[in-house]
C-alpha cells in the first residue's frame, strides 16, 4: 500500500507537534526499487510534501546484492546520539560486506539500472491494470511503485476461495503457487493479495513473458 504525499506531509508534522522521532522502515522499499534511492522521496517529489524527511531510515537486503549488510541513516540533530560501543552490532563496518554494497552502487549507477526500474516497472504496472480491466471480476486492484508491485484479488473467486478451511492456504498463496508454475516469481501479501518484487535488470522481454503467463493463470481462473 503506497503512502501518499499528504499522509507524509501530515505525519511529519504530527510527530513533530508531539515531539516524536519518525523512522522509515526502507529495508525492501528503498535502494532505488520504487525508481528514486528512498521511495518517500518518489512519492513527495513534484507535490506539496515535497522536502519530506524522516528522522531515521533503516535499509538492508539490496544494499549488498545478496551479501548480508544492514544500515541506517539517521539527520541532524540525532545523528552523534549512537556510536561505536552504543549500538552492538556483530558485524558493523565489515569490510566485504561494504565493498559488496560499493560494488552494487557501481553497477546500479553504470548499468542504468534506476531507469531501468522506472521503464520496466511502469511497464509491468500498466500491463497489470490491462489484466485487471480485462478481468475485473478476478482482479480487484494493482497498486506500487517502481519495481514493488501488487495485485489483489477478488474475495469469494471461485477457485481460489479458501473459505475459511484451515486445511486450505489463503487464495494469494494458492495464486502465488499458479504462477510458479507458469515460472512467475512472486510471494503472497495477506491473504488476497500478490506481491512482485523483480530484479532491476529484468528485461521489457521477460516483463512481457511474465504478463503473459499471469494472464494465463488468471483467465483460466
Amino acid at each position: 500500500m503506497p503512502a501518499t504525499a499528504t499522509y507524509l506531509r501530515e505525519l511529519r508534522e504530527l510527530c513533530d507537534a508531539r515531539g516524536l522521532l519518525l523512522l522509515v522502515d526502507a529495508v525492501q522499499c528503498g535502494h532505488f526499487r520504487s525508481g528514486s534511492y528512498q521511495s518517500f522521496a518518489e512519492i513527495v517529489a513534484g507535490t506539496e510534501a515535497e522536502g519530506f524527511a524522516p528522522d531515521a531510515v533503516s535499509m538492508a537486503k539490496s544494499l549488498g546484492g545478496g551479501v548480508p549488510i544492514g544500515g541506517f541513516w539517521v539527520r541532524e540533530p540525532y545523528q552523534d546520539l549512537l556510536c561505536a560501543g552504543k549500538h552492538g552490532t556483530t558485524y558493523g563496518g565489515g569490510p566485504l560486506a561494504c565493498a559488496a554494497a560499493n560494488a552494487v552502487l557501481d553497477a546500479i549507477e553504470q548499468e542504468g539500472l534506476v531507469a531501468n526500474v522506472r521503464a520496466v516497472g511502469g511497464q509491468l504496472k500498466s500491463g497489470l491494470e490491462a489484466l485487471q480491466a480485462e478481468l475485473p471480476g478476478v482482479v480487484k486492484d494493482v497498486r506500487g511503485l517502481g519495481m514493488m508491485l501488487g495485485m489483489e484479488v477478488h474475495a469469494g473467486v471461485a477457485g481460489l476461495e479458501d473459505a475459511g478451511d484451515p486445511g486450505l492456504p489463503p487464495p494469494s498463496v494458492e495464486l502465488c503457487n499458479r504462477l510458479h508454475e507458469k515460472g512467475v516469481l512472486c510471494v503472497g501479501a495477506g491473504t488476497h493479495t500478490v506481491r512482485f518484487l523483480p530484479p532491476f535488470n529484468l528485461s521489457a522481454a521477460e516483463a512481457d513473458e511474465a504478463l503473459g503467463a499471469m494472464r494465463d493463470v488468471l483467465k483460466a481462473i
